[in-house]
């Protein structure tokens, strides 16, 4: 069996990055659909917009039932805002890209803050 090498971007506090590994993971070991996860290269396309020139946290394109190909964006943030839900929203929903995911952690209760497997799935709840 060959390892699939995931490549995860550093950035904001350590609850955003472990939040982000968990999803680059779960996202990872799918099967059906089979996900393909963009990197950092692929992801740079996004400075070039004047609106909010950042990178996504996350892209992915899969084979969907109907057979289409799809692209998703899932922004992980720690506080999110409507003024971060707004500009994020902007730059990110562009031509290509069938839909943004923005998962609030502050949202996210306690006692699946502390188990990780619950953790995992709690993110990945709502994402094709």
């Amino acid at each position: 069996m060959i390892r699939q090498e995931i490549r995860l971007t550093i950035e904001g506090d350590p609850e955003h990055v472990n939040a982000n590994s968990l999803i680059l993971q779960g996202l990872a070991m799918r099967k059906h659909p089979k996900p393909q996860l963009w990197g950092l290269l692929a992801r740079s396309v996004f400075l070039d917009h004047e609106e909010y020139p950042g990178l996504p946290d996350i892209v992915y394109k899969q084979r969907e039932d109907d057979g289409k190909v799809r692209t998703y964006i899932v922004e992980v943030e720690t506080n999110l805002t409507r003024k971060n839900y707004d500009k994020k929203s902007l730059q990110f929903k562009r031509l290509g890209v069938d839909e943004v995911f923005f998962i609030d952690l502050k949202s996210c209760p306690d006692d699946v803050r502390l188990n990780w497997v619950k953790l995992q799935n709690w993110l990945m709840e709502g994402l094709p």
